[in-house]
């Protein structure tokens, strides 16, 4: 009797053993989402509202890209759908404009493709990423605050 609750016991712990093993495989999804927390701008330049324009998410893993997401654009105070990262993803930078392709202004230096600096991302969880006045831009430009009184400026 003895014997045979010692096998029972054993295969008790191996099933229990497996379970944990498998539930801590099962892997939660990865994800993004940008709100654009700058506020509205009053400025006489047409479609300089805090809107971002043509915002491209750039996912990094090891510092190369892995992939990207065209996700459009993001009026100030609203927030981008979730994007789930399919890929393995460490830290992602945003890219966009601050005037639409329907602006005269489109073309002029300070309307370049503006880039974030690195957003660091976890695994598994919802990564939330503001974008406000403050944010630091990977250029001469500095922060978004800057850009804007750029563009604001008579052409």
């Amino acid at each position: 009797m003895f014997f045979i609750n010692r096998i029972v016991m054993k295969r008790m712990v191996l099933w229990g053993a497996f379970i944990v093993i498998i539930a801590g495989c099962s892997k939660k999804d990865t994800s993004i989402q940008i709100i654009n927390n700058c506020n509205p701008i009053q400025s006489n330049t047409e479609f300089l509202d805090g809107t971002l324009w043509e915002i491209v998410v750039f996912k990094y893993f090891d510092g190369i890209i892995v992939s990207q997401s065209f996700i459009g654009n993001i009026k100030y105070g609203d927030t981008s759908n979730i994007i789930v990262s399919k890929v393995r993803t460490d830290n992602v930078k945003i890219s966009f404009k601050m005037l639409p392709n329907e602006s005269s202004l489109y073309k002029i230096p300070d309307n370049a493709r503006k880039y974030t600096f690195d957003y660091a991302i976890k695994d598994g969880v919802k990564n939330v990423i503001i974008i406000d006045s403050t944010t630091r831009l990977n250029d001469r430009v500095n922060t978004l605050k800057r850009l804007i009184d750029l563009l604001s400026a008579p052409h």
